[in-house]
């Protein structure tokens, strides 16, 4: 059962796709990503979480790229977060 709500906006391009997310705040994310991305937290706090232990937090202005080859991850807003994503393909 989630709680809360993602809000999300999407730009697809040739080289991949740029998202601007909304979080609610303590919404959990509702899948598992492994690709390889940037995230950028615009406003709020950001919890990322990988697979195997370990959270990294993301407050505002702070920045994180994420690999293909880094392990399964997942997130959540506690406060609540605004991202910018930008995925390659």
């Amino acid at each position: 059962r989630g709680i809360g709500v993602v809000t999300w906006r999407a730009v697809q391009a040739a080289s991949g796709r740029i998202r601007l997310v909304a979080f609610s705040p303590g919404r959990p994310s509702n899948r598992r990503c492994s690709r390889d991305h940037s995230l950028l937290a615009l406003d709020g706090e950001f919890l990322g979480a990988i697979q195997g232990g370990g959270v990294r937090t993301l407050g505002a202005c702070t920045a994180r790229q994420l690999s293909e080859d880094a392990a399964s991850h997942g997130s959540s807003a506690q406060t609540g977060a605004c991202l910018l994503i930008v995925a390659s393909r």
